[in-house]
């Protein structure tokens, strides 16, 4: 997946710089999930299906390998999930607390409704990760707070405190969804990330008892945020280019563990239909 990404990547612009920061800014989020996955064992074999998910699912989407902001969005969540796992079962996390909602905040300076999946984090530190105290939510709260204060000195020095927090009030006011403002393609890449993701989803909750406890309480926290991001796609149609980044992320670690330790008897024909899916996602993707 490494070699076809690479070949893939520079097809719509070869001299394009754009492409190249892109590619490298995934690569980088490339190799956290590939982080996530050693460290964490997520799989209960071994296999690098969730990373090389990742890269297929991007590889097939050329209107995400230009350089963008949703880029870092997602790298941030990636970093936010590294740090956050860390802190299962730790006795002093707050360390790794504050920097999963450090990134979460840097990402949220670019997407402001990544606050509401930093929150989301209080409530899988709670109920998920069983590391909670009022220690800990200072310290994301401070992590999360801390890219907001830099802006502030930065407002305060300039001499625009009036118009620097202006890039949240968007998002404060209401509006009806447009789902005709989104093309038919990108409907088509959402529903095809989603819809395995949700496969990989409803795998784990039917198959969680033959993974170990840890392993169940991370991707729980997964599961946590594939809800949310399901419920942006439908509320947040206008940003639906951002949320497609985030929702690859975390559908990788959903389907990279079902196609890793699925098994049955029509396994293997679907497992080779769905590839053939994505592939043929791709060449839509790039003739369109």
């Amino acid at each position: 997946m490494a070699i076809a990404t690479l070949l893939l990547w520079p097809a719509r612009g070869v001299f394009d710089w754009t492409m190249w920061v892109g590619l490298l800014l995934t690569g980088c989020t490339t190799y956290v999930v590939m982080e996530l996955n050693n460290r964490f064992a997520l799989l209960r074999i071994r296999s690098r299906l969730v990373s090389s998910t990742y890269l297929l699912f991007m590889a097939v989407m050329p209107a995400l390998h230009a350089w963008h902001p949703r880029q870092l969005c997602a790298l941030c969540f990636a970093l936010s999930y590294a740090m956050l796992f860390s802190v299962y079962q730790r006795v002093r996390a707050e360390g790794y607390v504050f920097h999963a909602f450090l990134f979460m905040g840097v990402g949220s300076m670019l997407f402001p409704p990544m606050l509401v999946l930093a929150f989301l984090f209080y409530f899988s530190l709670i109920f998920q990760l069983r590391n909670f105290g009022w220690r800990i939510f200072m310290a994301g709260l401070l992590g999360l707070l801390v890219p907001y204060w830099f802006r502030l000195a930065y407002a305060l020095t300039t001499h625009t405190l009036a118009t620097s927090f202006d890039f949240l009030l968007a998002y404060t006011r209401y509006e009806v969804p447009d789902y005709g403002s989104v093309s038919w393609l990108q409907w088509t890449n959402v529903g095809v990330v989603g819809l395995l993701g949700w496969l990989g989803l409803c795998h784990f909750l039917r198959t969680a008892y033959n993974d170990k406890i840890r392993t169940r309480m991370l991707f729980y926290v997964v599961v946590t945020q594939q809800l949310a991001l399901t419920a942006g796609v439908a509320l947040l149609p206008a940003h639906l280019d951002v949320l497609l980044a985030l929702l690859i992320l975390n559908s990788s670690l959903l389907a990279g563990h079902y196609y890793a330790v699925g098994k049955g008897r029509f396994f293997d024909a679907w497992f080779n239909v769905s590839l053939l899916l994505v592939v043929a996602l791709g060449v839509v993707n790039y003739v369109f």
